[in-house]
């Protein structure tokens, strides 16, 4: 009797399958997980400016980030106060804020100030107040309550617990200060792109600072206690072999409102 042959297909899926979960495994132990840390914040770092730098160069980009800042020297100028952008990176917004912008950053890593000080010295309208290294999941004793006329995420919710950030995120914007933001978001059902999502994101979690390819972003804000929600779900062009996992995006901004 003939021994009925394996697809190729199924043996490539078995084999990652294999090969994947043991790389999970592996990034759990503690001495890797510290390697992991350092090694991939200043790859991260070097990697967020390389991309900062191609996506800046994109005509799509420029005018979606054209686009969603455009309300922030308005607001500003209204409510007063810091620009405060939780995990800035090498800064590839500076360029869309408006001028004389008063900016603090909240980071997790120190790899990307070097990158981000390079911007700055490019985009002289805005003046660095404080460069912070935390998490935006608890910036008490970091930022104070209503200081911020605006805050910035960019691609960061995916990273953290979304209802803690979202607290903070209230509690150091002044009434009437917006939230802008641009969160990639799951796929939609029964897309291929979100099977793949669903089993990439254990390893991609482990490399990537925590990064979910399956959160919900858009139905979080939706909900949330912010106001006057202006936002739309996009499909970003990403530079990237892996922009299938996360171009599908909501991108937008929405407003604390104001004490009854």
């Amino acid at each position: 009797m003939e021994e009925k042959q394996v697809s190729p297909w199924l043996q490539i899926i078995m084999w990652s399958s294999i090969i994947i979960s043991f790389l999970i495994l592996l990034t759990k132990l503690p001495p890797v997980k510290g390697l992991i840390k350092k090694l991939f914040g200043e790859v991260l770092a070097w990697d967020n400016s390389k991309g900062a730098k191609a996506k800046n160069k994109n005509t799509e980009i420029i005018k979606m980030k054209k686009k969603l800042f455009e309300s922030m020297e308005g607001t500003i100028s209204k409510v007063g106060g810091y620009v405060l952008e939780i995990g800035a990176g090498s800064g590839p917004n500076l360029q869309f804020y408006p001028s004389n912008t008063k900016l603090i950053t909240v980071d997790l890593s120190e790899h990307f100030k070097e990158y981000l000080e390079e911007n700055l010295k490019k985009y002289d309208h805005v003046t660095l107040v404080k460069y912070l290294i935390g998490n935006c999941e608890d910036l008490k004793g970091l930022v104070a309550d209503e200081s911020c006329a605006c805050v910035v995420s960019s691609l960061i919710l995916c990273c953290v617990e979304q209802d803690l950030a979202l607290n903070e995120i209230m509690r150091v914007l002044k009434p009437g200060g917006k939230l802008y933001f641009i969160e990639h978001i799951v796929e939609q059902r029964g897309t291929f792109n979100r099977w793949l999502q669903k089993q990439i994101e254990p390893l991609w979690k482990a490399v990537k600072f925590n990064c979910h390819l399956t959160k919900n972003t858009d139905i979080l804000l939706k909900t949330s206690a912010f106001q006057d929600l202006h936002a739309e779900v996009v499909y970003r062009p990403t530079p990237s072999i892996f922009n299938c996992l996360f171009t599908r995006s909501f991108v937008g901004h929405c407003t604390k409102p104001y004490k009854s």
